[in-house]
């Protein structure tokens, strides 16, 4: 495996791949890592949850909490899906609620 096809996931961190490229996470002590994977669009992706929830609503890491985190990848994941933009919250319609 090269190492140009490896996607780091930090602590309280998300990365996205189709296709080609191995998620990979270090550091889980207490943490918990999630793999998700879209057999539709094959789209894999891998969350590094560091805690259960979000207490501080200004914290901008969604990916840091569990409670954010999940909910944050299923939405990416429902945008790419629809060939919508994942990062644009006004423009992906299709995933609003999830």
């Amino acid at each position: 495996m090269q190492a140009d096809k490896q996607l780091k996931v930090g602590i309280g961190d998300m990365k996205l791949t189709r296709g080609e490229g191995v998620l990979v996470t270090y550091a889980l002590g207490s943490c918990i890592g999630l793999a998700f994977f879209d057999s539709y669009i094959k789209l894999g992706a891998l969350l590094h949850i560091m805690l259960p929830e979000r207490a501080n609503e200004n914290d901008p890491n969604l990916f840091k909490y569990a409670d954010t985190g999940i909910r944050e990848t299923l939405r990416k994941d429902v945008c790419l899906r629809y060939g919508e933009k994942p990062n644009d919250r006004a423009y992906c319609r299709r995933c609003q609620d999830v």
